[in-house]
């Protein structure tokens, strides 16, 4: 994950959203962004079923330092 990201986010929300919301955005950690980084990406793969999304999908699942639960979501083939 781009380490500029979480900033740019929380940038544009304090923009955007209600003190109520912006709040919440401002709590997120660096794994929080990193996570939903992932589900951007899983949603994308979903949706596009290409390959440049599925292995862009594959490799954020990978980079992941302790999968846990979610290590079987990574296949190695289509």
């Amino acid at each position: 994950m781009n380490k500029k990201r979480p900033n740019e986010i929380k940038r544009i929300a304090g923009g955007w959203l209600t003190q109520e919301f912006r709040r919440n955005i401002f709590a997120l950690s660096v794994e929080d962004f990193n996570f939903l980084d992932c589900c951007r990406e899983i949603r994308n793969s979903i949706a596009h079923k290409s390959k440049r999304s599925i292995d862009s999908m594959n490799n954020m699942l990978r980079a992941i330092p302790n999968p846990g639960s979610i290590e079987f979501l990574h296949r190695p083939a289509n």
